[in-house]
């Protein structure tokens, strides 16, 4: 029988090693080298998802109505989208680079969306309303610091404008998900980090790309948060399994 703590720990090292691996190919702008190692860290999430994150599916059987249990394929679909956006983010700098990364990216964050929307509560429309004038004006606000850059491409404004409403809407349905007792509350928080996470990456990235300099350490700042984001999210997948009766699970 696979002993899957081993392989989660060796999933672990290997994430660890390709993304160290990367930044360092990232460095010398090495476009080969980044094309064969920069989505491997994503790539290694969807088997956590789907497999090596034990499964209960007893309780998955008892809560499929509240939360459907299909979640983990939606944001294996996601990371999927985030693997292929990945190579073509390589050439940011290159309309088609920067218009097919993004595309990818949005269909991850519309993925995310679909695995946690049908657990939200609209009719707390207080919680609905106060996260998403928060997180809007949060998206103005940078968005404000990016537009004098580009204002003069009526392209690149409305979908930079459109690819951070997207995303900030995946932060606020996180935010608004109802949770049962059966959900570790834990878990979802984690997820709910992971996504302010990437939200940081991406407006360090949009900055580096429209005003560089900006921000210190700028390409290293981006990988960090953004495999940091992507790995918190996929973690929230563990909250059917990770606490029932009370009863806990080792990472």
């Amino acid at each position: 029988m696979v002993d899957k703590t081993k392989l989660v720990s060796y999933v672990y090292s290997a994430q660890f090693i390709f993304a160290v691996v990367y930044m360092n190919f990232a460095r010398f702008n090495n476009r080969l080298f980044m094309h064969m190692t920069k989505s491997i860290f994503i790539l290694l999430l969807i088997p956590l998802d789907l497999s090596l994150w034990d499964w209960n599916k007893r309780q998955a059987q008892r809560i499929t109505a509240s939360f459907p249990a299909s979640f983990r394929q939606y944001l294996a679909f996601g990371e999927l989208c985030s693997a292929i956006g990945d190579q073509f983010m390589i050439y940011p700098n290159q309309f088609f680079g920067l218009f097919f990364g993004a595309s990818f990216f949005g269909l991850a964050h519309v993925f995310y969306i679909l695995a946690y929307f049908p657990r939200c509560s609209i009719s707390n429309k207080l919680k609905w309303i106060t996260s998403s004038i928060i997180g809007f004006t949060v998206v103005l606000y940078f968005y404000a610091g990016l537009f004098n850059w580009v204002k003069n491409d009526i392209l690149i404004a409305l979908g930079l404008f459109g690819y951070l409403s997207l995303e900030m809407f995946t932060i606020v349905v996180f935010v608004c998900t109802e949770l049962s007792p059966e959900h570790c509350r834990k878990c979802h928080f984690v997820g709910l980090i992971g996504t302010l996470f990437f939200f940081v990456s991406d407006i360090i990235l949009f900055y580096h790309l429209f005003r560089p300099g900006y921000w210190p350490l700028e390409n290293v700042s981006v990988m960090i948060t953004y495999y940091l984001g992507q790995f918190l999210i996929a973690f929230s997948s563990r909250q059917l399994t990770c606490s029932h009766g009370g009863k806990k699970v080792a990472i």
